[in-house]
C-alpha cells in the first residue's frame, strides 16, 4: 500500500503539469480562434461600409481621360525588340 501512494504522489506533480499545459495550450486556441474571428467580421464591415458608402460616389465605369502634358514615346525598331 505504501508503494503504490509513494508512486502517485512521485508522479503527481507531472501530471499537474500535463493537465495545466494542456489546459494553457486550450486557452490559446480560444483566444486565437476568437482574436481571427473578431478581425474577419471587422474586415467584413470595413470592406461592406466602404462599399455601401462609396456606391453613391460619381465614379465612371468605363476609361477616364486625363488631361495634362504628355511625351509620345517612339516604339524601338524591330531588330531592337
Amino acid at each position: 500500500m505504501m508503494f503504490q501512494a509513494e508512486n502517485f504522489f512521485r508522479a503527481l506533480p507531472r501530471v499537474l503539469t500535463m493537465i495545466v499545459v494542456g489546459a494553457a495550450v486550450l486557452a490559446a486556441l480560444v483566444i486565437a480562434w476568437w482574436v481571427a474571428l473578431v478581425g474577419v467580421v471587422v474586415l467584413s464591415a470595413w470592406f461592406g461600409l466602404r462599399r455601401l458608402i462609396l456606391h453613391g460616389a460619381d465614379t465612371p465605369g468605363g476609361a477616364q481621360v486625363i488631361e495634362g502634358e504628355f511625351e509620345k514615346v517612339e516604339e524601338p525598331p524591330e531588330r531592337l525588340r
